[in-house]
């Protein structure tokens, strides 16, 4: 498999123990990657399976799996947007805040939903790894938005996690060569990242992965709206 740091960290482990041992092969490799080079090594046939964000436009890819849920805020325990049961996207203002390196993906979104409702942080750390930015907030007191499969997927001691008032979708899913059938182990796997994200992650959406494209085209295309999330 090759995944994404979110996923391979926040859903797959936990996914791979609903399995018996017998049932597994002698050996298993789980390679985490940029979205871009999960797409090479499913494409280049070096991994049978991907799971990423998306949008991948790739050729030869086929998008099987498609799923949605907002970005949320991770806090300090203790800090006081923890005492909200949604952190308003202005409460972030002049806050020291940990971001991902990326500006062509996940912090595009961020920075742009931020600007569009007038709100600048304050001094940033970025770092291109999802789980970094939960330790950041862990230890040094930092606060961050980042992508729910990594903050409902790695729970950290002393790390809250709280929905936001206006609603950032993140987009990920599970991609196969276009031109290989699927193994049985492979679509067992499949549906075992997806029973354990859907026990994970509140509110996570299961979409047409036909209309992978579309929908998250006219998504983006949208103007942030706010949270309608349940506490």
């Amino acid at each position: 498999m090759a995944a994404t740091s979110a996923i391979a960290t926040g859903v797959i482990p936990a996914a791979l123990s609903q399995f018996a041992v017998e049932k597994l092969p002698p050996e298993i490799q789980i390679a985490q990657y940029l979205p871009n080079r999960v797409a090479q090594e499913v494409g280049s046939g070096g991994a049978e399976l991907g799971f990423s964000s998306m949008p991948l436009d790739v050729p030869g890819l086929e998008v099987v799996r498609l799923y949605c849920a907002n970005d949320v805020a991770a806090l300090p325990e203790g800090d006081p947007l923890a005492d909200y049961d949604v952190v308003p996207l202005s409460a972030f203002a002049g806050r020291r805040f940990v971001t991902m390196l990326d500006p062509g993906r996940f912090q595009r979104q961020v920075s742009q939903t931020m600007e569009a409702r007038g709100v600048t942080p304050g001094p940033l750390i970025r770092t291109n790894v999802s789980y970094s930015a939960l330790r950041l907030v862990q230890k040094t007191g930092v606060v961050s938005i980042i992508d729910p499969v990594s903050a409902y997927g790695v729970q950290l001691p002393g790390v809250v996690i709280r929905p936001i008032d206006v609603a950032v979708p993140f987009y990920w899913g599970a991609v196969t060569a276009s031109s290989r059938p699927l193994r049985p182990l492979v679509t067992q796997m499949i549906e075992a990242v997806e029973a354990e994200a859907l026990r994970l992650i509140p509110d996570l959406q299961i979409l047409d992965p036909a209309r992978s494209a579309q929908t998250i085209d006219r998504h983006a295309s949208d103007s942030p709206v706010p949270h309608r999330g349940s506490e």
